[in-house]
């Protein structure tokens, strides 16, 4: 319920304006108007959620992941999660020294 709250507000606070948000969870970036999804620092797929969905890649794979962990009640932590996608990608999704790649949404 938070993490609605909070994603409304900021909606609302920059409608109509081009806004880049960096999340990896899917419940905020499916609603995003355009989703970037980068591995290793590249750009390997974007389009909107249900463009991502049907094209059966890197996104679906994600979202079907955290959508499971979801259904089944874990609750999330965010390393668990990084080890888990670790385990799926091979190391993308986490990277040492600060570095992070996921999904960014725009939302203009």
């Amino acid at each position: 319920r938070g993490e609605a709250e909070i994603f409304e507000r900021l909606l609302e606070a920059t409608r109509g304006r081009t806004t880049i948000l960096i999340s990896h969870r899917f419940s905020t970036v499916r609603h995003a108007d355009r989703i970037v999804v980068i591995e290793h620092g590249e750009v390997v797929e974007q389009g909107t959620h249900a463009e991502l969905m049907a094209a059966g890649g890197r996104y679906r794979t994600m979202f079907d992941l955290q959508a499971a962990r979801f259904a089944a009640g874990l609750e999330e932590d965010d390393d668990e999660l990084d080890e888990e996608f670790e385990r799926e990608f091979g190391g993308a999704g986490h990277e040492s020294g600060g570095g992070h790649d996921g999904t960014e949404a725009d939302h203009g």
